[in-house]
């Protein structure tokens, strides 16, 4: 047999015979002989399987004899890996180099143009892959190609399109897609409608959100123009009680009295004028003495019930005029308190212009005046009721030493409030920045009197009316005391106590100490407060002045004291200055029971009380809780 090849550089031949049995063993056995196997073990080497290979080489050359070889000649610009085909037929025989190596050999033997190369087992194996892929995707093709003209000859009807695709493999599957796609669009649809849904209740709310925003944007501006209407009534309401107040003290000034300045030895001051109704009162008074003199003469010589009638009859006449002398006393302390407030309303920084502080406290008038602060009326025009606004102001003249020490005392005083909450204390509201150089400090308002005005209009309370008022300040003290950082009040006095609705409230804590820990503090601020309500211990300057919340109570006992005798136990109708130039403060051990007015009669409970409270001895004094249990307010209750 004659074999006839085309020789090229990179020439492959294609045999047209199959692979047999023993070629397939001869492979199995070369691969396992010549190279490695799939562990990387080295190959395996012995005399029976050399012996098997050799036999079945000469059983493959024999076979040889009965085939031919076609030649396939390669075009210069071949390429091995995209142009070449390899039948599948014989692909089979590519599998194992050592088998061509073997023929490659033989054929050198027998024929001079016999190929010179053969191509790599890792091409061919790819070309392989490639192959089959190809023709699987091709014979796809063809049959998609089919059934699309099935589907287009009219011929074809339904029920044997139908049975076909059941038949077929392909059909399910195309079927399954097609559901899918269907569900899937459905699902789309659905999702669509939704969301289409969605956004129509999107802009329904979006609208229903903007009318609610124009409608809040004019409620707005109608509260705000309300708020304007209320602010402008409130300061119209306010300056016509204070023209009322003007005239009220223009009509009293010849009836009840005026002020009027004089010289006097230390310059110019001020007294009182009375009006011509207390001096009719004091003629009328005299007038009465001398009649009632009259008949006391005559009764010695002539006693007859007509006599002792008409003496008792001008002495019914004495009272009645000395009850009306005590009005017009009680109206003389408010004239001049009227003109006083009228006075320093005029000087007050905001008479021209009364504001409206943090949009929210409109300044109807001024109340009073502290040292460096200022106590002003205002409305609050968001809650609709009436507060006082304390507003503390640096003095641009102060060194920069006086203003720290300033803002020291205010801050303290405002965070102190804020720690506070009880009933007969005054609640801090609010505190609202003004300016760089002043702040505003709202409490509640107290529609009454303060304690110092009551002890003047009346002269004197009763015992029980000083045992009401005394239970609500102890109660506050004992509050006090029971706070995780203790306060000391230590201005406690009349003046500082007043009356909302008949309820004591203590107020201005402009001077208080906050004991940071322990229950005692040294005094850095020797010569501050009210000297007749202070203790013994706060006048030593010679050594370092420990106090307590027993000051509270000392001051609570001279209170307590002036309420029944109307005057203080130490240092009375005297200066602050006498009383530090005297040093009254030495002699504080003695207390003075007996009054001149003989219907001045109180209790051993209550003496015993107001001993304790003023008890020389700081160790010996009450506290809050002694003062709480003792006799003379164990069956308080308020």
């Amino acid at each position: 047999m004659t074999e006839e090849l085309n020789i090229e550089s990179n020439l492959i031949f294609t045999p047209k015979y199959t692979i047999s049995n023993s070629e397939r063993k001869l492979s199995l056995l070369e691969n396992r002989l010549m190279g490695p196997n799939k562990e990387g073990k080295k190959p395996i080497k012995n005399n029976s399987n050399k012996n098997e290979l050799e036999n079945i080489k000469k059983q493959i050359f024999k076979n040889e004899q009965s085939t031919s070889i076609k030649s396939i000649s390669r075009s210069t610009n071949f390429s091995l890996l995209s142009n070449f085909q390899l039948s599948q037929q014989h692909s089979s025989i590519m599998k194992d180099c050592d088998l061509y190596e073997f023929l490659k050999n033989k054929r050198k033997t027998n024929n001079d143009n016999i190929i010179q190369s053969i191509p790599p087992l890792n091409n061919i194996k790819f070309l392989n892959s490639n192959l089959k892929k190809k023709q699987k995707k091709k014979k796809i093709q063809m049959r998609n190609k089919k059934i699309k003209e099935f589907l287009k000859s009219p011929s074809s009807n339904s029920k044997n399109l139908n049975i076909n695709l059941k038949n077929s493999s392909f059909s399910n599957s195309y079927k399954s897609n097609n559901e899918i796609i269907e569900k899937f669009k459905n699902d789309i649809n659905k999702k669509n409608e939704e969301i289409s849904n969605l956004k129509q209740i999107m802009n329904e709310l979006m609208e229903k959100i903007n009318n609610l925003e124009e409608g809040k944007e004019k409620t707005q501006n109608k509260i705000k123009s309300y708020e304007k209407e209320i602010a402008k009534f409130v300061i119209e309401n306010a300056e016509l009680k204070r023209n009322i107040l003007k005239k009220e003290i223009s009509d009293k000034k010849y009836s009840i009295g005026k002020l009027n300045i004089k010289k006097t030895e230390n310059g110019i001051g001020e007294y009182f004028s009375e009006g011509n109704e207390f001096k009719r009162i004091a003629g009328l008074i005299n007038n009465i003495n001398e009649k009632r003199t009259e008949l006391n003469l005559l009764s010695l010589t002539k006693n007859t019930d007509l006599l002792n009638y008409k003496i008792n009859e001008y002495n019914k006449k004495e009272i009645e005029i000395r009850e009306y002398q005590e009005q017009l006393y009680l109206e003389k302390i408010n004239q001049i308190h009227n003109i006083l407030t009228l006075r320093e309303e005029e000087k007050c920084k905001y008479n021209k212009n009364w504001v409206l502080i943090g949009e929210k406290y409109q300044l109807v008038s001024l109340i009073g005046k502290g040292g460096y602060s200022e106590i002003y009326k205002a409305y609050d025009i968001k809650n609709q009721k009436y507060v006082a606004c304390k507003i503390h102001q640096l003095n641009v003249n102060w060194s920069n030493q006086m203003k720290d020490s300033y803002i020291n005392h205010t801050v303290r005083e405002n965070e102190i409030l804020k720690l506070i909450n009880h009933k007969n204390i005054v609640k801090h509201l609010d505190t609202i920045m003004i300016d760089n150089n002043s702040f505003c400090t709202v409490i509640e308002l107290c529609n009454g009197k303060d304690l110092s005005s009551i002890i003047h209009e009346r002269k004197k309370l009763s015992e029980n009316e000083v045992k009401v008022i005394t239970k609500q300040i102890v109660n506050a003290l004992i509050y006090l005391s029971s706070l995780n950082k203790k306060i000391i009040h230590y201005d406690l006095k009349p003046q500082n106590i007043l009356f909302n609705n008949y309820e004591v409230k203590i107020t201005d804590f402009g001077l208080a100490k906050l004991i940071e820990n322990g229950n005692s503090i040294e005094l850095t601020s020797q010569g501050t407060g009210t000297y007749f309500y202070l203790p013994p211990e706060c006048f030593n300057i010679n050594n370092n002045v420990i106090i307590n919340q027993k000051v509270d109570i000392w001051s609570l006992g001279i209170i307590v004291y002036e309420m029944l005798f109307g005057n203080k136990p130490f240092g009375n109708n005297i200066t602050q200055i006498q009383y530090i130039r005297d040093k009254i403060y030495n002699n504080l051990k003695y207390i003075n029971f007996n009054n001149k007015s003989d219907d001045i009669k109180i209790s051993e409970d209550c003496k015993n009380f107001i001993k304790g409270c003023l008890e020389f001895d700081i160790n010996k004094r009450f506290s809050a809780e002694d003062a709480n249990k003792s006799a003379f307010l164990k069956n308080i209750t308020v």
